[in-house]
């Protein structure tokens, strides 16, 4: 599931991580900004990297924009 259709997931999942810790997430394309925005209501830093350099197969399957892998810390 997307970031953004998750808010009750990422609420429970900040409230059991400690302090310092970092969640790391991947998705197939980037968050709308309403994703973004729960991720910086729970966590002190989000960033967000984009994976490039698809090739054959993968290159096909995957949309130029993505896959995304989202860091957040707490």
């Amino acid at each position: 599931a997307e970031i953004a259709h998750t808010p009750a997931a990422l609420d429970e999942i900040a409230r059991i991580m400690k302090p310092d810790a970092r969640l790391v997430l991947a998705q197939s394309k980037a968050p709308a900004r309403a994703g973004l925005t729960a991720l910086e209501r729970l966590f002190a830093e989000v960033q967000i990297q984009t994976m490039t350099g698809h090739k054959g197969l993968l290159a096909r399957l995957l949309p130029s924009t993505g896959p995304v892998v989202i860091t957040a810390l707490k």
